[in-house]
């Protein structure tokens, strides 16, 4: 490659980066950042200049609205097309709240219901806890902020919605969702900020289907040593990119693509019938 293509390459590189003006050091690490070092570390730093703004897609408003109504935060009602004047000043009335349409109420409260009906869960959640109270604290020298759905003075809880909330399925999805990453974290935050580190972690699990299937987890010590490994090597991660101002993507080197090799021959259905290849 010349001398002109490297610097071509070496300008677009640079306008589709962050802005300069972001100073990641400056914001406090959260694990719905920290997570995204999963896949790397420019998504964290490409996370950091979106703000807070974490998309507006209906998982993400579904799981908000039962997240609202559930630990009994602010959450309203929108009849009306989401575009325009009037949806715009709704919005604006209602900046400080989860804003749902008819079909996402309605879906909301049934799984907020089922959830309500649990016994179990309702004591997760509710008996003796502090509920969605921020945490600021100091991991590694770095600040953090961190927000629990629920802690007791000897567990941390999670509130969670998803496809399933089959406990095998589930598990399968949540560690795609380093959901024990989540709460092991959180339990650092704890021990931060109490001096005591909690001695058990739930997941409280809904389903989003009818009809609406709760499921209580409780994360072994295992998973949770993990969780902790996991996200102190992402920590390091981050700590290393800020100091040195680079945030490689999935690779900075060529990846050869490869096929594997099989000892035995593979039987396909290729239109309806069995081929060997």
């Amino acid at each position: 490659m010349n001398d002109a293509a490297l610097n071509m390459s070496a300008e677009l590189r640079d306008e589709l980066q962050v802005p300069r003006d972001i100073d990641v050091s400056a914001l406090p690490v959260r694990f719905s950042r920290l997570k995204l070092f999963a896949l790397s570390a420019a998504h964290y730093r490409h996370s950091c200049s979106l703000g807070d703004d974490s998309g507006d897609s209906l998982a993400l408003r579904l799981g908000s609205g039962v997240h609202a109504i559930v630990l009994d935060k602010p959450v309203v009602r929108y009849s009306g097309r989401r575009a325009g004047a009037a949806w715009g000043e709704f919005v604006g009335e209602h900046a400080d709240k989860v804003i749902l349409n008819d079909r996402e109420w309605s879906e909301a409260q049934a799984m907020s219901s089922a959830i309500m009906r649990r016994r179990e869960a309702m004591q997760i959640l509710f008996c003796d806890t502090i509920v969605e109270k921020r945490i600021d604290w100091t991991f590694l020298g770095r600040a953090c902020r961190s927000t629990p759905d629920a802690r007791a003075p000897y567990h941390v809880a999670e509130l969670k919605t998803g496809r399933t909330s089959h406990p095998a399925l589930f598990v399968r999805d949540a560690l795609r969702m380093h959901y024990h990453c989540q709460l092991a974290f959180y339990g650092d935050a704890i021990e931060h900020d109490t001096g005591v580190a909690p001695s058990k972690a739930y997941i409280v699990a809904v389903e989003k289907s009818p009809p609406y299937p709760v499921t209580i987890l409780e994360l072994t010590e295992r998973a949770l040593e993990q969780g902790r490994k996991t996200a102190r090597l992402w920590f390091e991660q981050l700590l290393a990119c800020e100091a040195s101002n680079e945030w490689p993507e999935y690779s900075e080197s060529v990846v050869p693509f490869d096929v594997p090799e099989f000892d035995e021959p593979i039987e396909l259905l290729v239109d309806g019938k069995s081929v060997e290849v």
